[in-house]
């Protein structure tokens, strides 16, 4: 059976919240510090992720509308801005990690972070493991998989953001690193590209930043999968992304360390888009949301989840269960 060496893991959580200021009310751009004992070894017990990809993993929704993360449940290492400090986790998350010559989501694309998929799988990965979520941002809109290779510069700082987060977490001797493991949401700039887009292209060159990835810690590359291009708009693009989504979900079916998380961008309807092949807030909720379980799900058993279409409506259920963080 693929994927079955991860052991379920269980350890009571006693969470302290150390605030850096001495202002009880303190918001939640504020830099805090996070102490959590584990009755086996008095460490915080802590899994790592690293947001990988294009403009809907960046996100263009709107923050306001984002799931709110619950207190001690997650938390964002802001490897360019702060790499001192953890900061809780919000959107719009990475909204200021830009840098010049790697990842910078304010030059030459299609926007910068409004809101996005980030803390919607934060929450729903620690309602379904317990274990707080450290979250790296990562992601640029209108990147290729050609401009995720190395010498391009932003594989390279991809992987000295997650050495920071670790090396910074390791210094302190209050954590105990679980698992530290990348998401990705990354092809609609290949879809119609005949030389990216063919799958004996577009899959090595994954599979290139997937074993560079794991020099630096990384376990396995969880995949969102690509939504749609506004069939409205150009038929011939839209027939394209759908190509890449059957391109995606062959990708991991054939390789133990890529695992799908999330389908239900490609089954959502255009009134949850907006510039041709972007999403609204309440599809980032639902597919944070969808990718966070599944992706807990294969932590806690090793098995591969089945992942869900969208069913329409579901983003009224998501939002009233998740938008205050309980």
């Amino acid at each position: 059976m693929k994927h079955n060496n991860i052991t379920k893991i269980f350890l009571p959580l006693v969470f302290l919240l150390t605030l850096a200021s001495c202002d009880s009310n303190m918001n939640s751009s504020s830099a805090v510090s996070v102490n959590e004992s584990s009755s086996e070894n008095n460490l915080t017990d802590i899994d790592i992720f690293i947001f990988m990809g294009q403009s809907n993993m960046a996100g263009r929704g709107d923050a306001s509308q984002a799931v709110k993360v619950g207190e001690n449940h997650a938390f964002e290492f802001r490897a360019v801005t702060d790499p001192t400090k953890l900061y809780p986790m919000t959107e719009p998350f990475g909204e200021n990690e830009n840098q010049p010559g790697g990842i910078n989501d304010v030059k030459g694309n299609d926007g910068k972070k409004l809101g996005g998929l980030a803390s919607a799988f934060c929450e729903a990965y620690y309602q379904n493991t317990h274990v707080p979520v450290i979250g790296v941002s990562a992601s640029q809109g209108a990147t290729n998989v050609d401009e995720w290779q190395l010498g391009e510069g932003k594989l390279e700082d991809a992987k000295n953001r997650l050495d920071l987060c670790q090396s910074y977490l390791n210094s302190t001797e209050l954590y105990n690193i679980r698992h530290v493991n990348m998401v990705w949401l990354q092809g609609e700039a290949d879809a119609n590209s005949e030389v990216r887009g063919p799958y004996e292209y577009y899959v090595p060159h994954m599979q290139n930043i997937i074993k560079e990835m794991q020099k630096v810690g990384v376990e396995n590359c969880f995949v969102i999968q690509v939504g749609n291009y506004m069939k409205s708009v150009n038929e011939t693009y839209y027939q394209n992304y759908k190509e890449m989504q059957a391109k995606q979900f062959k990708w991991c079916q054939e390789y133990d360390n890529s695992i799908m998380v999330s389908i239900k961008l490609a089954d959502m309807p255009e009134s949850m888009m907006h510039l041709n092949n972007h999403y609204l807030q309440p599809a980032y909720n639902v597919v944070g949301n969808d990718a966070g379980k599944n992706t807990a799900y294969y932590i806690n058993t090793g098995k591969t989840p089945t992942c869900q279409a969208y069913v329409e409506g579901e983003e009224d259920h998501i939002n009233p269960l998740l938008s205050e963080g309980k």
